[in-house]
C-alpha cells in the first residue's frame, strides 16, 4: 500500500517536472535557454518517472529496463544539447539580448575539424 502512494508521488512529481519544462521550452527566448529546459528538467523527470513505475510494478526485467533507460537518457541528453548548440552558435544563431557575453571565440570555418582528416 505504501509502495503505491510513494509510486504515485514519484510520478506525479515527474509529470509536473515535464510541465515545468514543456512551459520552459514555451517561455524561453533564445535557442540555448531552451535547450537548457529541454534537457535538464526531463532528465530528472523521466528518473522519478521511471523510479514510479519500477516501484510500482516491481521486478528484475523492470529494473534492468528502467535502470537501462535512465542510462542512455542521462547520457545522450547532455551530448545533444552541446551538439545543438555548438552548431546554433557556429551558425550565428542571435542569442538573447539579455545575454553579456559570449565565451566561444569566433572561428573560421577552414578551422572546423569535423570529422575524420
Amino acid at each position: 500500500m505504501i509502495v503505491e502512494w510513494i509510486a504515485a508521488v514519484l510520478i506525479i512529481a515527474g509529470a509536473f517536472l515535464m510541465m515545468i519544462a514543456a512551459l520552459g521550452i514555451v517561455r524561453f527566448r533564445d535557442v540555448y535557454l531552451r535547450l537548457h529546459a529541454a534537457t535538464k528538467a526531463p532528465s530528472l523527470a523521466s528518473l522519478l518517472l521511471i523510479a514510479g513505475i519500477v516501484l510500482q510494478f516491481f521486478s528484475l526485467p523492470v529494473l534492468i529496463k528502467g535502470l537501462l533507460i535512465v542510462l542512455f537518457i542521462f547520457i545522450t541528453a547532455p551530448i545533444s544539447s552541446h551538439m545543438i548548440s555548438r552548431v546554433g552558435h557556429l551558425m550565428h544563431v542571435r542569442q538573447d539580448e539579455r545575454t553579456h557575453r559570449d565565451e566561444l571565440p569566433e572561428q573560421d570555418d577552414d578551422d572546423q575539424n569535423i570529422g575524420p582528416s
